[in-house]
């Protein structure tokens, strides 16, 4: 308690100490001749150069943000007629993934049926069953087997028709 009691008293000691009217000269020297230095020349502020607004005046034209409706997809001349792909079917998932970005990583099987396990670019992995459709080229699967997946795709050819092409999807591959 002693000790305390001289501490506080120490500490009180210092405060009022720098509260006396005197001051010290040096101080008094240095700022008084930093109030007799010049300022430092300030450049002007630049001029605003004023722009004049740019005028719209394409506004009675469709808007380039909104979708083309007006220019519908019209048919081919000269179509030949025979085998096509059902192009007014409802799409599926992996329609629109090439099949090259796609992987067979696996199948199971249920009551003697082959479902094809397939990794996307994502790393996520569909089941596909036989009749699934797959690719960008109208492809669907027509068979599934414990190591690949048969699909036949069709290729529109320079006459306005299809052709129609087998291709493989091998497991791991």
């Amino acid at each position: 308690m002693k000790y305390s009691v001289i501490f506080f008293v120490m500490i009180m000691m210092l405060f009022l100490g720098g509260c006396s009217d005197e001051v010290d000269p040096d101080i008094q020297n240095f700022v008084e001749k930093v109030k007799k230095r010049k300022s430092a020349y300030i450049d002007p502020l630049p001029s605003v150069t004023v722009h004049t607004p740019y005028e719209y005046t394409a506004a009675h034209l469709r808007s380039p943000f909104e979708a083309v409706t007006s220019l519908v997809e019209k048919p081919m001349p000269n179509v030949r007629e025979g085998p096509s792909p059902d192009i007014n079917r409802p799409r599926e998932l992996l329609e629109a993934y090439p099949l090259d970005s796609l992987k067979m990583v696996g199948t199971l099987v249920r009551n003697e049926e082959y479902f094809a396990l397939l990794k996307d670019h994502n790393g996520i992995i569909h089941r596909l069953a036989k009749g699934n459709y797959i690719g960008q080229n109208f492809g669907k699967i027509n068979e599934i087997s414990e190591i690949e997946i048969e699909i036949k795709e069709w290729l529109p050819d320079a006459q306005g028709g299809w052709q129609p092409r087998n291709v493989l999807i091998k497991l791991g591959k």
